[in-house]
């Protein structure tokens, strides 16, 4: 993944987040939770193959990897405030777990970014069981 289209899927997660919390703070109920969390699925999903690929280039070098890390961990972070505005009402629990996939996949794109930059520094990857995860 190029800089600039780091940078492009970052402003776009973004501005859905400011997007959604200007919503909240409007005391707007009519969140359409379930096209929220389709545009954040289909967000990581398309993150999830950028990051695969560049992560398989065998020319990355260690900025890049730590920019990539960076950018996932920007991208992990803006999703969990939307988790934090989604545990503050009353939703459905399909909504939740709908959340704890798309939340999954980031912990796994972090922990793959990671992984790559801490071999690529001379260092063990971290090891996550399965189980864990979940508590990550």
């Amino acid at each position: 993944m190029t800089e600039p289209e780091s940078s492009a899927l970052l402003r776009r997660l973004r501005i859905d987040v400011i997007h959604l919390l200007i919503l909240l703070d409007e005391k707007s109920m009519a969140v359409d939770w379930v096209a929220t969390l389709q545009e954040h699925a289909d967000l990581v999903i398309d993150v999830a193959k950028d990051v695969a690929k560049t992560l398989d280039a065998s020319d990355l070098t260690v900025e890049q990897a730590s920019r990539l890390y960076r950018m996932v961990e920007l991208g992990a972070q803006d999703f969990d405030r939307i988790v934090e505005l989604m545990n503050e009402h009353d939703l459905d629990e399909s909504f939740i777990d709908a959340a704890e996939i798309i939340e999954d996949t980031w912990t796994n794109l972090s922990v793959a970014t990671a992984n790559r930059l801490r071999v690529m520094r001379g260092l063990n990857p971290i090891d996550i069981a399965p189980d864990d995860r979940n508590e990550a």
